[in-house]
């Protein structure tokens, strides 16, 4: 329903906010170094994708987002305040978005995934 481009859109967004964050620079150096801008993006795009059910495309699946998350550098950030950044960008990028022309319940949806 959503479409991989509107995906691939709000993952966009969120990526560059994450990157241009100069309020957080702790959370936003540690996306940095883990990934380039375009990795993370296509990455996410194919996570998203496939948990929206657009079949398996994120290939690493369930072991890939454990052991990701689970890596010394992102784990000093998989905190509260951690938590709270990643829902600030979000929150800001579904709030600049407007898909009701597709679908009103899709951003209630989206929100409620995140």
């Amino acid at each position: 329903l959503l479409g991989p481009k509107n995906i691939e859109s709000i993952v966009s967004k969120f990526y560059t906010r994450i990157y241009c964050d100069d309020e957080d620079e702790q959370f936003r150096d540690v996306f940095i170094q883990m990934n380039g801008l375009e990795h993370q993006i296509l990455k996410q795009t194919h996570f998203w994708m496939d948990v929206f059910g657009g079949g398996e495309i994120y290939l690493p699946g369930e072991y890939g987002v454990v052991y990701h998350h689970n890596q010394p550098l992102a784990k000093t950030i998989m905190n509260a305040a951690g938590a709270s950044r990643w829902m600030y960008h979000m929150s800001n990028v579904l709030s600049e978005m407007d898909f009701s022309s597709i679908d009103i319940r899709i951003k209630p949806c989206i929100i409620d995934f995140v």
